[in-house]
């Protein structure tokens, strides 16, 4: 059930579920090439806050001209993730841990979502994808390498802001998240004059980490068919 932008949630027990991230290898490997990178750091971050101004320059004509690199504050504290083609950085995204949501990345997207919620949450965040690489099923690695972090930083649960696109949408249910809210109404940041991160529509969605099973929790402990550099 999504509950309107404002109202609180808890995440109720969930069953085990035979596919997305409470299965083994439920990512494949990634194309001959690619290489996953965790917990990057120096250069890669730089790299990574131009990818993200060459996502949005692709995707919305509406982005604001001259702005070279995106960062904020929480980079220097984020795990960063990246997914690279050769040294070139074609996908990238960040996990940030937070005991109170108000401390999280966009934090008014989660106003009113701590109600009943324990523990701590891992907060997905800033995934870009190079526009050429964009339908390689990156995000879908990125997300579930997230998740696996979170997981074992103790994090009980994992929560991601989209911005309603029907296909990410599907893919993180397929990892076992659900949809606890919605926006009604776009979330502008100043610093880029106003411009709209995150639309009418957007959706925060969260998965329960601590009703994992198992199998999925011992398999969190290993790296799986991805190739990973730290």
């Amino acid at each position: 059930m999504v509950g309107q932008h404002g109202k609180g949630w808890r995440l109720r027990p969930r069953k085990k579920q035979a596919h997305g991230l409470w299965r083994s290898g439920a990512a494949g490997a990634l194309a001959p090439g690619f290489r996953l990178v965790v917990e990057a750091g120096g250069d890669l971050v730089d790299a990574i806050a131009r990818l993200r101004v060459a996502m949005w320059q692709a995707r919305d004509p509406g982005f604001p001209d001259g702005v070279q690199a995106l960062r904020d504050r929480w980079d220097g504290t984020a795990s960063h993730f990246v997914i690279l083609h050769g040294d070139e950085p074609v996908a990238a995204a960040r996990l940030t841990v937070h005991r109170r949501m108000a401390d999280a990345p966009d934090a008014s997207l989660y106003e009113g979502l701590e109600e009943g919620a324990e523990g701590r949450a891992g907060v997905l965040s800033r995934l870009a994808l190079a526009p050429r690489w964009a339908a390689m099923g990156f995000a879908e690695a990125l997300d579930r390498a997230r998740v696996e972090a979170a997981f074992r930083l103790g994090c009980t649960r994992a929560v991601v802001g989209i911005n309603g696109s029907p296909s990410r949408l599907q893919a993180l249910e397929r990892l076992g998240f659900r949809a606890v809210s919605q926006r009604a109404a776009p979330v502008r940041d100043r610093r880029l004059e106003g411009f709209p991160v995150w639309g009418a529509g957007a959706f925060v969605m969260a998965a329960d980490l601590a009703t994992a099973s198992t199998h999925a929790q011992q398999e969190w402990g290993h790296d799986h068919d991805l190739a990973v550099s730290h």
